[in-house]
């Protein structure tokens, strides 16, 4: 970004985001996107005779169908915000900037949380046999799901109304990938609420005198700055979206779980592993995990046997496909192994 102006570069950066935005919003009606998937459990489910299994197949896919709606939420408010950026670029209303770097920045960090959050269930249920702890894992994440969804403030609560998290609990939490990301919010407080930040952003910093209203170059150190914390934010969207994209396949394929035939529920998350069919010197002997439950188990086993064998993995890429298998070429410290793993 080095040849663009701040502002080119934000500018580029919202334009590629709306750009995929655009081609992932063509469904706005959830229920109907969704109503497919939510058939097959429901008739799925009602071939289960373990109405244990059915309690925890029910749990699972209301977290994924949960999970699914906040992302989509959180994406749905981005996009309106970043509009919100653009906008105040076009017509030089720094007032508008800064408010909306602000909140853009607040609902990064709230994205972030969530996927912590819901990689932590994942984490935690894996391996577990305990009904108790299965169940209440379940229990915790929903509750958090809700919380995100409808937590209001203190002064707006009722006694039925549920807490929201406190923007602080995300700032520090983002704060593992983005080190210096306190600094940066409160940079932004200082040029969102009403005292001498936000006064000199329409004037030229000193009491009754100057100019109100000042060109853009009487404060072009701060509104670039400005631009520059916007430009991290939209880099760290496009970044964690490839990371949020695959959480609610991955939840889902929890949900598939319960469906194998004579699924136990203390052994439903199980830590399982399996060496692989083939050598993995070409695509007709790649090596293959047929005791995989699923695509994602596959992948799993696929690290897991990498890790084993002493192979340092270094890139991925996808070779081919065909109606049932992905064949994946990995480069490794030992030269080049093929993998066949299901289709998601």
């Amino acid at each position: 970004m080095n040849q663009y102006t701040a502002t080119e570069a934000l500018e580029i950066l919202i334009q590629e985001y709306l750009e995929k935005r655009q081609i992932l919003d063509q469904t706005t009606d959830y229920d109907n996107l969704m109503k497919v998937i939510r058939e097959n459990f429901k008739n799925e489910k009602n071939n289960l005779g373990d109405p244990t299994l059915i309690k925890l197949a029910e749990d699972l896919f209301q977290i994924t169908d949960n999970s699914f709606f906040i992302f989509e939420i959180i994406h749905w408010k981005l996009k309106y915000i970043v509009k919100g950026i653009l906008f105040a670029i076009k017509n030089e209303n720094a007032i508008t900037l800064a408010g909306n770097i602000r909140i853009l920045i607040e609902h990064v960090a709230t994205l972030n949380l969530i996927i912590q959050e819901v990689t932590k269930f994942s984490k935690n249920i894996e391996g577990q046999q305990s009904e108790r702890k299965i169940f209440e894992s379940t229990e915790k994440i929903k509750n958090f799901i809700n919380k995100v969804y409808y937590g209001t403030s203190d002064k707006s609560q009722s006694e039925t109304s549920i807490k929201n998290f406190h923007i602080n609990e995300s700032l520090k939490l983002l704060q593992n990938k983005v080190t210096n990301i306190i600094e940066l919010y409160d940079f932004l407080c200082e040029y969102v609420h009403p005292n001498y930040g936000s006064n000199i952003l329409v004037s030229s910093g000193n009491l009754s005198t100057g100019k109100l209203n000042p060109p853009e170059s009487y404060n072009r150190e701060i509104l670039d700055k400005l631009r520059r914390i916007a430009s991290y934010g939209m880099i760290f969207i496009r970044e964690i979206s490839i990371e949020q994209s695959s959480i609610p396949i991955k939840l889902h394929e929890l949900v598939k779980l319960c469906f194998i035939k004579g699924q136990k529920i203390n052994k439903i998350f199980l830590n399982r592993y399996s060496n692989p069919i083939g050598d993995g010197k070409s695509k007709e002997t790649a090596f293959y995990f047929p005791n995989a439950k699923s695509a994602f188990e596959a992948i799993k086993f696929t690290y897991d046997y990498f890790n084993q064998e002493g192979y340092e993995h270094i890139s991925k890429s996808i070779h081919s496909m065909d109606e049932n298998f992905i064949y994946d070429i990995h480069e490794t410290n030992s030269g080049v192994i093929w993998v066949k793993t299901p289709k998601l």
